[in-house]
């Protein structure tokens, strides 16, 4: 083999190892692109459901307080509310809150909540700065009340057993 046959071959190699990393680049620019576009899909409900501020307090927020709502609670007049801002498995609860899939929008409603309803609630306060997102759980029937836009959606099967035994013991 001369001597520019060998420079040829290897030219042609350089370029096509550049193709190769081009094509890769390529691939994964596309993949992070469409990653990003069905994460934006996915929270679309989310977000109008608990307002994209409250949805970042409920991800976000430094302060996490919790009430048992008791029989003839109404929410001006609560039992001084606990501060869980640091429990375990809060940031299985928060994953929870602020994801599409683990609800089910076609039971999403307006309501208005009577004495009935909030007996045996459990209310959140996740506080981010100076915003505040609250919610309330019903546990029994594993519906999720957001106060801010006076929505209601139930959970789906799986999460509400999760979340019924996550807050048992609350």
């Amino acid at each position: 083999m001369s001597l520019n046959a060998a420079v040829a071959a290897s030219q042609q190699q350089t370029t096509s190892g550049k193709i190769v990393i081009c094509v890769v680049l390529l691939t994964c620019g596309c993949l992070v692109s469409i990653a990003l576009w069905q994460r934006s899909h996915d929270t679309s409900r989310i977000r109008s459901f608990w307002t994209g501020a409250g949805a970042h307090a409920i991800q976000q927020g430094s302060k996490v307080e919790f009430a048992r709502l008791t029989p003839g609670s109404e929410l001006t007049d609560l039992p001084s509310p606990r501060d869980v801002s640091f429990s375990p498995g809060l940031v299985h609860l928060r994953a929870t809150l602020v994801d599409d899939r683990y609800f089910d929008w076609t039971s999403n409603q307006a309501f208005s909540l009577n004495a009935a309803q909030l007996e045996g609630g459990r209310l959140f306060r996740f506080v981010l700065d100076d915003y505040c997102a609250e919610l309330l759980i019903d546990v029994a029937s594993g519906t999720v009340y957001s106060l801010a836009t006076k929505q209601s959606v139930r959970l789906i099967p799986a999460s509400r057993a999760a979340v019924r035994e996550y807050l048992r013991s609350w």
